[in-house]
């Protein structure tokens, strides 16, 4: 046979191959999920279709044939599985030697197997890439399947092999090739098909599941505003059944103002908003609406709308915001309270600190007995004890509100450190405590708040102190870390804290006292506060304690805080020239210490008990160099109105206002916001006398100012002993 009629002959099994792929689909789709059936069905039907090919055969020689047996067997392992190539080769293998026969039995049935073992071989060589086989792949399994013309070496007569491998192999391997790579590709065609609806189906029954059981009501409506879809949520939420709905307008569901609806002209991708909705009954709620869009074909587009009921939200939201209305109208009220506590308490306070302080320093005159000169020290050490509690409440509850800031400038550690330590001598020298510093020179001066920097020493050195029993002692250090950040840490030898408590410490109101130690006091506010400090000034503050064998707090800043320069010398107050001033004071003790105080100065003091006392006094020819009145009095004119009356009745006046309410409640924003200087009660004699000075010099400053601004229109009139300079236009 020439090379051209053996390729006609194979041409004509295409028929068969036809009827394997028709087949072939049909066994895909019933066995779909059941993969082991369906391999063995594959298996079955290439098996079928390689003994259909060899009924047409094409005999080459006698007991010689040739077909498209191969082509089957080379697709049955990468569209069944290698059982299903197994399969098919043991059938068509037992047909061709027992059935058919011949002297080419044992070739043939070689050739069977080699075609088989090829398209395992291919099937583990590509396994993934047997879901998206193309055109390459096919060439490759063609050529792999041809190779089983080798096996007609094995027929009787070696000449005969020879002649057949040589004049059937060609036409047979482009054939083989052909039939592989049109065979295959509409087999891997239509399996992709059968894929692609399979995915469809899964994600059709999947999008169904979350349509039918999702909470929230989904709808579709179609591009003239009619609902084609119509969840189960939908039907609970407004009352109509999905089959009663379907085909309607939306309108129905989402009214506007006066019987309108929005329309699905207003509806567009994205959007998020919350509209009324109408239940079945008339019932009207809110809706949190959500959309998307997608195409439907063409330039029809279809819209999701996504709704839910947000009467609930709507209803606790509006109970969130009362109940927040109501906490932020008790925290108001606890600020008023502490601001009034604050007035109430360090009013007396400074009365008791003053005259017990004038007391021990025996202001007028000596007082014998020395056990009176060390009542007033206790009184006066209990006064500013009771003073440092107070302020430590009332500066923990600013700390709670978040209304604590910082006033930050350069602090010189060493100096603070030196403030703080001799603070505490006279109490570490009654407690038998060695007190003593280690200051590193290049950790000196940082940025900060110098007040409350004071303040975190202060409490740590204080803590240290109380729980150091006598003979112990307690260290200050300072130093710079590895990062460049300061390091301050304090000390001490005392009881030390048990590990377990270490996490408590810094807990409100939480004290770890040892049994021996219960009397220590305190309120456990320290501790807490400091950390709020540290952490203001962006630091960071931990404990490390031995029981028994002492405790060490340690306090870091970060490096950007650190602030390099020479140690300049604070300059020294001046001291104040002899004034006169009117004290304005509504507690007769108060008014009757400070003026006691004020004398002992030197300066001649008026008093007045109220505003109008004092608008007596300013509107006489007695002259007066300085306004002491307090921001709070008896009702009527406040302190800060009077200094902004004085100021038109005496220009260029020095003005300082005091008030229970300085620095740790809510200051009066008329004073504060006119720029007067304030000493907060109860005030030190160090304190007042600073601020004094510091009243004298704004007034100075002023005055200067004044002047050159309009140097041609204010006439200066100087007093020739250095007394007062007064303005006039």
């Amino acid at each position: 046979m020439s090379f051209f009629d053996i390729l006609f002959s194979l041409a004509q099994s295409a028929g068969l191959l036809g009827l394997i792929l028709a087949v072939h689909t049909s066994v895909l789709r019933r066995f779909a999920k059941q993969r082991r059936l369906q391999s063995m069905a594959c298996g079955l039907l290439f098996g079928c279709g390689a003994v259909l090919a060899m009924m047409a055969p094409i005999h080459f020689l006698p007991g010689v044939m040739i077909d498209a047996r191969t082509i089957m067997l080379g697709l049955a392992a990468p569209f069944g599985g290698i059982p299903a190539a197994v399969l098919a080769a043991s059938m068509a293998g037992a047909h061709r030697y027992f059935w058919t026969g011949g002297v080419g039995a044992m070739a043939g049935t070689t050739g069977i197997m080699v075609a088989a073992l090829a398209g395992i071989a291919f099937t583990l060589l590509f396994r993934t890439s047997l879901d998206r086989l193309r055109t390459g792949h096919f060439l490759i399994l063609g050529l792999m399947v041809s190779t089983y013309l080798l096996s007609a070496l094995l027929l009787p007569s070696w000449q005969d092999g020879l002649h057949t491998v040589m004049t059937a192999g060609p036409p047979v391997a482009i054939m083989t090739t052909g039939g592989i790579l049109l065979f295959g590709t509409l087999l891997s065609r239509e399996r992709e098909r059968l894929g692609s609806i399979e995915a469809l189906r899964t994600s059709e029954a999947k999008y169904r599941a979350i349509f039918d059981s999702a909470v929230d009501a989904i709808t579709i409506i179609d591009p003239e505003g009619r609902l084609v879809a119509f969840n189960p949520a939908a039907e609970r939420m407004f009352g109509h059944a999905a089959a009663d709905m379907l085909g309607r307008d939306i309108g129905i569901l989402m009214p506007g103002p006066e019987g309108a609806h929005p329309g699905v002209t207003s509806f567009r991708a994205g959007m998020s908003r919350e509209i009324e909705g109408r239940r079945r009954d008339g019932a009207v709620f809110p809706l949190d609406l959500s959309i998307a869009e997608w195409d439907c074909g063409g330039e029809r587009r279809h819209l999701t709308v996504i709704m839910r009921d947000v009467s609930e939200r709507n209803r606790i939201a509006a109970e969130l915001q009362r109940a927040k209305e109501a906490a932020e109208q008790a925290n108001q009220a606890k600020s008023e309270f502490l601001a009034g506590l604050s007035h109430e308490l360090r009013s007396p306070l400074n009365a008791i600190i003053g005259f017990a302080d004038m007391t021990r320093n025996q202001v007028a005159g000596p007082l014998g007995d020395k056990c009176y000169q060390e009542w007033a020290s206790d009184i006066c050490e209990s006064g500013q004890h009771l003073l440092e509690l107070i302020n430590e409440i009332l500066d923990h509850a600013k700390a709670e509100a978040g209304k604590l800031t910082l006033n930050e400038e350069d602090v010189d550690l060493h100096r603070a450190v030196d403030f703080c330590t001799r603070m505490m001598e006279p109490r570490t020298r009654r407690a038998g405590i060695d007190l003593s510093t280690s200051l590193a020179s290049d950790a000196r001066f940082v940025r900060g708040d110098e007040k409350r920097i004071r303040q975190i020493l202060l409490n740590l050195i204080s803590n240290a102190v109380k729980y150091t029993p006598s003979g112990g002692r307690v260290t200050v250090i300072t130093d710079l870390d590895s990062f460049g950040g300061v390091t301050l840490s304090v000390t001490d030898t005392g009881i030390g804290i048990a590990e377990s408590n270490l996490n408590h410490m810094f807990e409100s109101f939480w004290r770890a006292d040892n049994v021996n130690h219960r009397d220590v006091e305190g309120t456990g506010l320290g501790l807490p506060l400091t950390r709020r400090l540290v952490e203001l000034h962006g630091g960071v503050i931990n404990l490390s304690s031995i029981l028994g064998k002492g405790t060490t707090a340690t306090v870091r800043l970060p490096h950007h805080r650190v602030v390099t320069r020479q140690a300049v010398n604070s300059p020294a107050l001046v001291s104040t020239r002899p004034l006169t001033i009117l004290v304005v004071e509504d507690d007769a003790i108060i008014r009757l210490a400070t003026k006691s105080l004020l004398a002992e100065w030197g300066h001649t003091v008026v008093t007045a008990a109220n505003a109008n006392e004092a608008l007596v006094v300013l509107r006489s020819e007695q002259p007066i160099d300085l306004l002491f009145s307090d921001i709070v009095m008896p009702p009527g004119m406040n302190g800060a109105e009077l200094a902004w009356l004085t100021e038109r009745l005496r220009p260029g006046i020095a003005i300082l206002l005091t008030s229970g309410f300085a620095g740790h409640a809510v200051a009066d924003e008329d004073a504060t916001g006119r720029g007067y200087t304030m000493v907060a009660k109860p005030y030190s004699t160090a304190e007042l006398r600073k601020k004094l000075t510091q009243a004298m010099r704004e007034k100075d400053r002023n005055r200067e100012g004044d002047r050159d601004a309009a140097r041609g229109g204010i006439r200066s009139l100087e007093t020739g002993d250095g007394g007062p300079d007064l303005m006039t236009a």
